[in-house]
């Protein structure tokens, strides 16, 4: 299914500032979580540590805040990031969050469209809202699972995020942005949050 048809943007249209907010309290509790001595920690994002992790889901969201109109965008490369926060990570992370979060409130429920600083440009606007919380929540996720924290995603999230994911991560995928699904393991113990595996699998992410 692809992510901008015409199902999956009516089914998210309902949803999107909700799914939003959810993804920004994930990403925000998450950093809050992280002690002072976890910040070099190992993420399952393999090239970054914890600290790397929480710069690039900053500055994705300055990004698409600055599409949407409001700051200047990010002051680094997201995908170079340095592993060293001038103030806190979570001063870092607030800072984006409520530019974004005041972006997004510029945008009305009856705008089809919107711009994205994904390859893709305009996106119709409830697939955009849904990829841009896909971006805090799962970097949420790697943050609480590479510092002993519990996972910040519930099944109902992670199928809203799955909805806008399908269409739109291949293409991302074959620039590195994401790692190749990882295939569900044949046998092993029921999960008690089944659509978070599968989210996490289609990114690339082993379930923890």
């Amino acid at each position: 299914m692809n992510a901008t048809d015409t199902a999956t943007v009516t089914s998210l249209q309902p949803v999107w500032r909700e799914v939003l907010a959810a993804s920004y309290r994930a990403l925000e509790n998450s950093v809050a979580g992280v002690q002072d001595s976890q910040g070099d920690n190992a993420t399952p994002c393999s090239e970054w540590t914890v600290t790397q992790v929480i710069q690039h889901a900053a500055a994705d969201q300055l990004a698409y805040a600055m599409v949407l109109g409001i700051g200047n965008g990010p002051a680094y490369d997201p995908f170079s990031p340095s592993g060293v926060v001038d103030g806190t990570a979570a001063e870092l992370v607030k800072d984006a969050i409520e530019q974004t979060g005041a972006a997004w409130a510029t945008v009305s429920d009856d705008s089809e469209t919107v711009p994205t600083p994904l390859p893709h440009g305009d996106l119709p606007t409830p697939v955009a809202a849904v990829m841009c919380a896909l971006d805090a929540a799962v970097h949420a996720w790697d943050i609480a699972i590479a510092t002993g924290q519990p996972s910040p995603l519930d099944d109902e999230l992670a199928g809203h995020l799955l909805a806008a994911a399908r269409g739109i991560v291949e293409p991302l995928r074959q620039w590195g942005a994401y790692a190749p699904v990882v295939e569900a393991e044949a046998a092993g113990n029921p999960s008690s949050t089944p659509v978070v595996d599968d989210l996490l699998r289609y990114l690339g992410r082993a379930p923890r």
